[in-house]
């Protein structure tokens, strides 16, 4: 389905039943990567969508702004009659979350924060991962494609795991987006910043990260936890940047027991560290 908000027509799915979690992804990243997370309509109403630039959406020319994707989930939540939900964002999809916490408190039930930061003042991947990164599409998409995903996962998922590895990989082909896409998404990352504004998060949030994450260091999460007043810690020891993927099944827990916890009313500032 798709709904004309902020003059872009924004891709959305809605799947189970239950509390509404909104689904939302990282930088260049579309619906795809939600495959393992599925799971959740089990017992919970998901609104998965795609961000304006990727996947399904349209793109506009022009760099973007977190404000611009906060509005576009404000406008999204309007266009499907919710007041309130909880939120789940993945590295730049946390920065969208915690935008759209800051500008709409009321609308926010919870947040989970995975793999993500309070913006430009945290902590920075090296310039060799920015360098991977950032490197424009070759001829050879998928080799091309291979080297920028594999400083997502930590090494021992591409050591351990490379059929799973290769499977992702055949999962964000066909979604890779325009790189003039990427650039103006990625505007929206190097302009935020919300380090000074933590203490203003008052819902109940779950930040939850790799100790082996190169893209978005694990520190960040520690700079959100010590800011955030309201919030729980949980560090999985080993995994990368795509730790919802690597470490799905207790992710998927986690967010579950998250929001049974803050439903009844039992959630409380702590913080955890395991293996996946």
């Amino acid at each position: 389905m798709k709904a004309k908000i902020n003059g872009a027509n924004i891709y959305y799915e809605l799947l189970g039943s239950g509390e509404p979690l909104v689904l939302v992804e990282g930088w260049g990243y579309s619906s795809w990567m939600w495959y393992k997370q599925r799971v959740l309509a089990s017992g919970l109403r998901l609104i998965v969508f795609d961000n304006r630039g990727v996947g399904l959406s349209d793109g506009l020319d022009h760099p973007y702004t977190m404000g611009e994707f906060a509005g576009d989930l404000r406008g999204l939540l309007d266009h499907l009659g919710l007041d309130r939900a909880y939120i789940l964002g993945v590295s730049m999809g946390g920065m969208i979350a915690l935008e759209f916490a800051l500008r709409y408190p009321s609308h926010v039930d919870g947040l989970v924060l995975c793999s993500t930061g309070p913006g430009n003042r945290g902590k920075p991947a090296s310039r060799e991962v920015l360098a991977v990164m950032f490197e424009p599409p070759t001829q050879d998409l998928r080799g091309w494609l291979k080297r920028k995903m594999s400083v997502a996962f930590s090494k021992r998922f591409l050591s351990e795991r490379k059929e799973e590895f290769e499977e992702v990989l055949d999962l964000r082909l066909p979604w890779i987006p325009e790189h003039t896409s990427l650039i103006n998404q990625a505007n929206a990352v190097a302009g935020f910043d919300v380090l000074d504004r933590l203490h203003e998060v008052v819902c109940p949030t779950l930040i939850v990260t790799g100790t082996d994450d190169v893209v978005v260091p694990y520190e960040n999460s520690l700079m959100l936890h010590s800011g955030i007043a309201n919030s729980a810690l949980h560090l999985f020891r080993g995994a990368g940047h795509l730790v919802f993927i690597e470490c799905s099944e207790a992710f998927n827990k986690m967010v579950v027991d998250f929001i049974h916890k803050v439903e009844e009313g039992s959630f409380s500032r702590a913080e955890c560290e395991e293996e996946c």
